[in-house]
């Protein structure tokens, strides 16, 4: 988690302790005014009203400081992020690339913003932050890039393109080992190549991983698939 200031990275040193830095995401990812205590409820549960009082008002200073006075507005003792400012996240870059691609029935262009939007993602958002908040957006940034994986796999195969599709499918059962859909588009994707050796390895390991990771079989859509692209000559 980074924030670049007049194209240069904001060091450890300007945001002075992390907690400032997480401060910043907290605000812009909750994207509405909270209260002073509400984030103190995030950030510090077990301090006393006066010692929250001493800690905030340090912490939104360092962070002004950092970004400048602008960054945080304080209105009817509610404080936000600044959407005002001239800035942009590749966060929202992300989002909006996915919206294009669901805007269109051109498969070139759908390819094109899931590839854009795919290829953003460099690890899981704001991995480095741990807690509830950070977690919550992180599993909707998450299931959003899995999806559009399968999305842009399955619109790489259609174009047959397979060697393509098959390492995007791939993307997301790194992300996921135990994603079931995606085995299953792998599965296909095999069955496009006729490789009917890489269909049942695929679909061993995904017995495999379901039995040791989740105690559990594959479910029936899995093996319908398996049952189905096994047939090919």
């Amino acid at each position: 988690a980074q924030v670049r200031l007049n194209g240069k990275t904001v060091s450890s040193s300007q945001w002075q302790t992390k907690s400032v830095r997480d401060l910043f995401f907290y605000l812009y990812v909750i994207a509405k005014p909270v209260t002073k205590e509400k984030i103190g409820a995030a950030f510090w549960p077990d301090i006393s009203p006066t010692q929250l009082k001493l800690r905030f008002k340090n912490n939104i200073y360092r962070l002004r400081h950092a970004l400048g006075q602008e960054s945080i507005l304080f209105e009817d003792n509610l404080d936000r992020f600044n959407t005002d400012l001239d800035f942009e996240s590749d966060i929202d870059q992300f989002e909006s690339e996915l919206v294009l691609a669901r805007s269109t029935l051109d498969i070139t262009q759908q390819i094109e913003h899931y590839q854009n939007a795919v290829d953003l993602v460099q690890g899981s958002y704001l991995e480095d932050i741990h807690a509830d908040w950070a977690w919550h957006e992180r599993d909707r940034v998450d299931q959003m890039y899995i999806s559009a994986l399968l999305c842009l796999s399955r619109l790489l195969l259609q174009r047959g393109s397979k060697e393509e599709a098959l390492q995007i499918c791939q993307r997301a059962l790194d992300r996921d080992p135990c994603l079931e859909e995606a085995h299953q588009l792998a599965m296909q994707i095999y069955a496009a190549m006729r490789d009917r050796t890489a269909i049942l390895k695929q679909y061993r390991l995904c017995q495999k991983l379901l039995k040791n990771v989740l105690g559990s079989a594959p479910s029936y859509e899995t093996e319908e698939v398996f049952r189905q692209v096994s047939s090919i000559k």
